[in-house]
């Protein structure tokens, strides 16, 4: 059935043919410099990207979707979360494709945050992503004719970024950055530059090495960030980009590389869409891979599965901001998938525009782009449930599964209830709240309780020895509780700390009567 509700990536994507016509191919890019963990703010930019290539393709488009790994950026801050702090602090200033793994996992500390995403990316829909790493390009001097353009230019490049900038260019500057040949740090003081033999001498501020450059033979080259990104929009003709808030700003380096993509590289701008930050729940700083604050996309998922990370994306504009939960929000936010789900299947709601829109973030939020959405709406088991159920059997999973039987049907609804008790687990060993976890006590416990307290209790007791077997339901059990409640004279708050705690050493827990269903009879007669 065809879904002609509009997601804000068909949006963009109508937005693009509109700007660069129509073309056999179009290209979008994304990138980011590997110097440490790639948090789940960047993946925002990827995941932006590769929701607008799938919607051109659903326009019949073909689509080149390219992310440049920026290593051969300078490595110039310590991540807080990596070892070996004194190594890293000892190569400040040089390329981070020449730092070591300092895990000891490949060839480089640039290659070892790269292959995190890249080995994750797949895990979330996320393919045909052609990868580009920039210290190849540049070494391979692949840019070195753009880069001459530059040099060339570079009285008109001053111009243009001296109109977007507040303080004056210093007269010495020059729109090129190099790695020493001594010491591969880029600490350098530039001299004159020779239009006619294309060559520039240096000194290094660091080691006080002396060299010069041939600009159209070195592979040492490299371009100052608003220079590199607009030459690497005309190189690979980019027809969209998205970048953060942070490059979005008037007069920042979107704005700047709009008019030196033109003027300088002969190019066009690409259709641009800036992202809002993401705020993990609980946190008011911005992630940072360079200070290491930031969750990577290998460890939400362990908490959220790939359809959800995806749909949580594809739920929000570009342009808004939003929390990722990792605290107690996180029952609520599968709650809403689940709403969202149902309303998608017709198992809730009547609204049937609001249902086709949802129907069409539902599509983008699929991992297989090519595979149409299951026929028959999947096993919901729910999300708050499915953690007490966890708990009261000692986060067996296996042993949980025994619990849904009778609604796990086929091959979709185990897969489903297998990666959330996965994640259910992982949850609560790491992230819940204290006074949302608990176990089972593994023996009875000593309480000190009134006369009446006791008495309630051994009544309880008693009745759930001769009439446990007429319990067929949980509502059945928890009438006959309110009633030996009632009969005791007890407040029934009162009434239910007491049984928590002998069951659980709590003030509260879980719903009592489908608890103490699935604990089962005899462990819970052991603990009365």
């Amino acid at each position: 059935m065809a879904n002609d509700a509009m997601h804000w990536s068909d949006f963009i994507a109508q937005d693009i043919i509109s700007k660069k016509g129509d073309k056999e191919t179009y290209t979008v890019a994304a990138g980011i410099t590997p110097s440490g963990t790639i948090h789940i703010g960047k993946f925002r930019e990827i995941i932006t990207q590769e929701m607008v290539a799938r919607a051109l393709k659903r326009l019949g488009k073909k689509v080149r979707f390219i992310y440049s790994w920026d290593d051969y950026d300078t490595f110039r801050k310590v991540p807080t979360d990596m070892p070996d702090q004194e190594y890293l602090k000892s190569v400040l200033y040089q390329p981070i494709c020449d730092i070591k793994d300092v895990y000891g996992v490949t060839d480089s500390y640039a290659r070892y945050n790269e292959i995190t995403l890249e080995n994750d990316a797949p895990r979330v829909g996320l393919v045909g992503i052609e990868y580009i790493y920039q210290h190849k390009m540049f070494r391979a001097r692949k840019y070195n004719e753009l880069i001459i353009k530059t040099m060339d230019r570079r009285e008109r490049v001053r111009e243009i970024l001296q109109r977007f900038k507040t303080n004056e260019i210093v007269p010495d500057w020059q729109p090129l950055e190099t790695y020493c040949s001594n010491c591969n740090r880029d600490r350098i003081k530039f001299g004159e530059y020779d239009i006619n033999t294309k060559t520039i001498g240096y000194e290094c501020k660091l080691c006080g090495h002396k060299d010069s450059l041939d600009l159209r033979e070195s592979d040492r080259l490299k371009l100052p960030w608003r220079m590199d990104w607009a030459m690497r929009w005309a190189y690979e003709k980019v027809d969209f980009e998205s970048a953060g808030n942070d490059h979005s700003s008037a007069g920042g380096s979107f704005d700047t590389g709009r008019v030196l993509v033109t003027e300088i590289y002969d190019g066009e701008p690409p259709v641009y869409a800036p992202y809002a930050n993401i705020m993990p729940k609980g946190q008011t700083k911005k992630m940072s891979s360079s200070t290491g604050n930031g969750m990577s996309l290998n460890n939400v998922l362990k908490i959220y599965t790939p359809e959800m990370i995806r749909w949580i994306f594809a739920s929000y504009k570009p342009n808004t901001s939003f929390n990722m939960a990792f605290d107690l929000d996180v029952l609520r936010t599968y709650e809403d998938f689940d709403m969202m789900e149902r309303w998608v299947y017709g198992a809730e709601g009547d609204n049937e525009e609001k249902r086709a829109v949802w129907r069409r973030v539902y599509e983008v939020s699929q991992l297989d782009e090519m595979a149409p959405i299951p026929a028959v709406m999947p096993f919901q088991p729910a999300f708050r449930h499915l953690c007490n159920n966890l708990q009261m059997n000692e986060m067996n999973i296996a042993k949980t599964r025994k619990m849904y039987d009778g609604e796990i049907k086929n091959d979709i609804d185990e897969h489903r209830f297998i990666e959330r008790a996965e994640r259910a687990v992982f949850w609560l060993e790491n992230y819940a709240p204290n006074d949302f976890t608990f176990s089972v006590n593994s023996a009875k416990i000593q309480l000190d309780m009134t006369e009446d307290e006791a008495n309630f209790v051994k009544n309880l007791r008693a009745t759930l020895l001769d009439e446990w077997d007429n319990f067929f339901d949980d509502t059945a059990l928890q009438n006959r509780i309110g009633q030996l409640i009632e009969a005791s004279g007890l407040d029934p708050k009162a009434a239910y700390r007491i049984l928590y705690q002998l069951l659980i050493s709590r003030d509260r827990g879980p719903k009592l009567a489908a608890f103490m269903r699935a604990v089962g009879k005899d462990r819970i007669l052991a603990l009365l």
